[in-house]
C-alpha cells in the first residue's frame, strides 16, 4: 500500500527557517507584516491556509492593506502601531498596495494548499470557508511525477477540496488559484498559489 511520506511546501521551508523563532515546516496562524513608511515588510508574506495576516503601521503616515484583485481592504491605519487583521480563506498569492501611497508600495499574501493524510490517500484542500461559498471559484492543477506539464484537477469550481489516491508513485505536485467573481462582468483572479510537493511512494 502506498504511503504519503511527505508534504513539502516549495517555498514555505526558507521562510520559516529565516524567521526568528520559527518551527521547520509549522505555519503560525497568524503572521506579520509591518508597515513601513513606503515599504511593507516583510513583502511576500507566506500563511497557512485559513491563517491570518496580521498588517502593523510602524510608521508615522496612513496606510492601507487593499487587494489588486478587490479580494480585502483592511481599515485605514493612522500609524502609531495602529493594526488590523483578516483571515485568508482560499489557496492563491494575492497581490495588495496602499490606497494612499499606490502601487509603489505593494506586497503579496502566499496562501498555501493544504493536504490531510487519508484512508491511503490525501485531501488535498484549497478553501476553508463555509459550505455555502459566495464570490469565489477555483482553479487547481496538478503535475504528476516525472512530467513537466500542468494539467487541470477541477477548473471553475466551487467545492473546497479533493480526496486523492494516485495510482503513480513519485512526487506530486499541486496548485490552486482563487477567482472572484462578485462582479461577473468584471472577474478578477489571484496568481497561483505556491507548490504544494506530494511524495507517494
Amino acid at each position: 500500500m502506498r504511503t504519503l511520506a511527505r508534504v513539502i511546501s516549495l517555498g514555505l521551508v526558507a521562510v520559516m527557517l529565516s524567521a526568528p523563532g520559527a518551527t521547520p515546516g509549522a505555519v503560525a496562524a497568524t503572521v506579520d507584516v509591518a508597515m513601513l513608511e513606503h515599504s511593507y515588510n516583510p513583502r511576500v508574506r507566506p500563511v497557512g491556509l485559513g491563517g491570518e495576516v496580521r498588517w502593523s503601521n510602524a510608521s508615522g503616515l496612513q496606510h492601507t492593506a487593499t487587494s489588486k484583485q478587490g479580494f480585502f481592504t483592511s481599515p485605514l491605519l493612522n500609524g502609531n502601531g495602529d493594526s488590523a487583521k483578516l483571515p485568508f480563506q482560499h489557496a492563491g498569492s494575492f497581490g495588495y498596495y496602499c490606497e494612499i501611497h499606490g502601487l509603489t508600495m505593494s506586497g503579496t499574501v502566499q496562501v498555501s494548499l493544504k493536504v490531510t493524510r487519508l484512508n491511503g490517500g490525501f485531501t488535498l484542500r484549497w478553501s476553508v470557508a463555509g459550505s455555502s461559498i459566495s464570490g469565489r471559484r477555483f482553479d487547481v492543477q496538478k503535475k504528476a511525477p516525472g512530467t513537466t506539464t500542468w494539467t487541470s484537477l477541477r477548473s471553475n469550481t466551487q467545492t473546497r477540496a479533493a480526496f486523492l489516491d494516485p495510482t503513480r508513485n513519485g512526487t506530486w505536485r499541486y496548485r490552486a488559484k482563487t477567482e472572484n467573481i462578485s462582479n461577473l462582468s468584471d472577474i478578477k483572479t489571484s496568481g497561483w498559489s505556491p507548490i504544494k510537493s506530494v511524495l507517494v511512494s
